[in-house]
């Protein structure tokens, strides 16, 4: 009994055991310089692929300057992924540098510039509880200013006033209850709660 019971749970060892090697070598590896603020970020002949002989983008030049809106288009699969996941470090450049003010992304402390970003994808996943409730799961101790502002910010007002109870309305798993713009908007909010230097 004692045998069975072993080799039923070998395979849950061996599965838990590879995913810890995998993770180990996989672990990020960062440097220790501090992103700073109101710096522009500068993509210099930055080239990247993920396969050896596919090439996504190659010797591109970029800069991208604090207090602005940038915005970067192109077909599907050009490589506009690539780059935010480049920016955001989860990406290293094949060749060519990425520049946060003077820092090279090899010496930048990734995670001190992850914290000053807040990130709105096309794919909105929502929690089912309440609109406020999801509105504060950034900053659960934001205040009822905050929350004000965020939602004026992200232009969810109107949309408050026509829900039947308000911020308190309960919007269902993944936001069922709401329009795929009204989730896009609360996306949008739930980002702006956490007040981000940098929106994507």
């Amino acid at each position: 009994g004692n045998y069975n019971r072993i080799s039923e749970r070998i395979p849950i060892h061996q599965s838990v055991n590879n995913r810890i090697i995998e993770l180990k070598e996989n672990k990020e590896v960062t440097g220790i310089k501090e992103f700073v603020r109101l710096k522009p970020i500068r993509f210099d002949d930055v080239s990247f692929g993920y396969n050896k002989g596919k090439v996504v983008l190659k010797n591109v030049d970029v800069e991208i300057k604090p207090l602005r809106a940038t915005a970067i288009v192109g077909g599907s699969g050009a490589g506009k992924s690539t780059l935010l996941d480049l920016f955001l470090g989860l990406l290293k450049p094949v060749s060519g540098v990425v520049y946060y003010g003077d820092i090279r992304h090899e010496d930048l402390n990734i995670a001190t510039l992850r914290s000053k970003v807040a990130y709105v994808s096309q794919e909105t996943t929502l929690i089912d509880g309440s609109l406020l409730y999801n509105l504060k799961i950034t900053n659960p101790k934001a205040s009822k200013a905050e929350v004000k502002d965020v939602c004026l910010k992200s232009q969810i007002n109107e949309m408050i006033n026509e829900l039947p109870d308000g911020l308190d309305t309960e919007i269902g798993e993944n936001g069922i209850k709401l329009s795929g713009g009204q989730r896009q908007r609360v996306a949008l909010g739930r980002a702006l709660m956490t007040n981000p230097e940098i929106l994507i």
